[in-house]
């Protein structure tokens, strides 16, 4: 099925690629999984950018910031990127943001 926004606002989670680095002369593999937030706010161009997307992207950061480890899933999850501004999607132009965050996990082989 084609990709198509729903109701706003919305939040796609896409993964992202996952660098993997071998801990030396042990049977660990430490992964930085990292996934990006799209979050779709509004279709029409916002009065103040910071109540009406700034906040709301920020609350998304919150929320995932109270799970540190993601149900214990991960050691650490954090936020590395936070970009406001278009999205174009589906030849429709949306207001929003994508924020990049990383989780730390260790793999023990």
């Amino acid at each position: 099925e084609k990709f198509k926004v729903a109701d706003l606002p919305m939040a796609i989670i896409q993964p992202q690629p996952t660098p993997i680095e071998k801990i030396t002369n042990e049977n660990f593999l430490i992964l930085r999984l990292r996934f990006k937030v799209w979050v779709f706010i509004r279709e029409t161009e916002p009065e103040n950018v910071f109540e009406e997307l700034v906040q709301p992207m920020a609350q998304i950061i919150d929320v995932i910031l109270d799970n540190p480890t993601l149900n214990d899933t991960v050691k650490e999850v954090y936020p590395v990127n936070f970009a406001v501004g278009e999205i174009e999607a589906m030849n429709r132009l949306y207001y929003g943001g994508t924020i990049l965050f990383e989780a730390l996990a260790v793999h023990s082989y």
